[in-house]
């Protein structure tokens, strides 16, 4: 009964003054092996800092597993960074040109109608209000189709004698100018939302004659009162091209042969 108590009082007083189970850090070996419990007793088992060394050696080493790579830090402080690629001369070159005034083409001749609508403004004070702009702008054009053909002759004679100086500065543009530059030029163009600069003779003037069937489409083409698209016009004029006989197809086939020996003679491919 004494021993029993006293047992008892002993357990008691060390769960009362010891550390809980999770903040027990202490190991007390047990056993030769490595092995060891904590101060309380506990199931929890841990393996010696040199057991635990020796089983990762063996894992390594075991076969059929590569040896996992250690990272080295001479290695890593040897590492050069990687070097530029350096441009060659001829990429250093390339550069965008910077687009001026004197780089644009000829502005294009004002047209008749302009003409004559600069003559009737300044015969008139300037208006301000949108109402007064609104109701000029209707009052000009009216006069404008009222206007006889020899009324309108003079602004027409203007506008066609600037055109053919516009033409031949137009022309003369697109032979010394930059094809980069005309590119560059081009992009802006395109960004503001504008047409490219294309020019009206960069296909050569003696071309390959048309085909039988676009000689025929093109006769049939003139002969229609309706103004027609080009894709229903293409349509209409194919359906018109099967139904002809062959000895209606034979007259174009004859021009068509007619029209391309005279190239080739031209061209030097006879």
């Amino acid at each position: 009964m004494f021993t029993g108590r006293l047992l008892s009082r002993v357990s008691v007083a060390l769960l009362k003054y010891s550390k809980p189970a999770h903040l027990a850090r202490k190991y007390v070996p047990l056993s030769p092996n490595g092995l060891a419990r904590s101060f309380i007793t506990s199931s929890r088992v841990a393996f010696a800092p040199e057991q635990t060394e020796i089983k990762q050696e063996e894992d390594n080493q075991a076969p059929g597993k590569k040896p996992k790579k250690t990272k080295n830090a001479s290695s890593s402080e040897a590492k050069k960074p990687h070097a530029k690629k350096q441009e060659s001369p001829a990429q250093n070159s390339k550069v965008k040109p910077v687009i001026t005034v004197d780089m644009l083409p000829p502005p294009p001749p004002a047209t008749a109608y302009s003409r004559f609508l600069k003559d009737w403004y300044s015969k008139r004070p300037k208006s301000s209000s949108p109402t007064e702009i609104g109701t000029q702008s209707k009052d000009v054009a009216a006069e404008w189709h009222a206007l006889s053909e020899s009324e309108r002759q003079p602004y027409i004679e203007d506008y066609r004698a600037e055109r053919e100086v516009y033409v031949k500065e137009r022309q003369e543009w697109f032979d010394n100018i930059d094809p980069v530059t005309l590119k560059e030029l081009n992009k802006a163009r395109t960004h503001k939302g504008k047409k490219q600069i294309r020019n009206p003779n960069r296909f050569p003037s003696d071309r390959k004659p048309l085909t039988p069937f676009f000689l025929f489409a093109a006769e049939y083409r003139r002969g229609q009162t309706e103004k027609l698209g080009v894709p229903e016009a293409g349509r209409r004029a194919g359906e018109a091209w099967r139904a002809l006989s062959d000895t209606e197809k034979q007259h174009f086939l004859d021009r068509y042969k007619n029209e391309m020996d005279a190239w080739r003679a031209r061209n030097g491919t006879a």
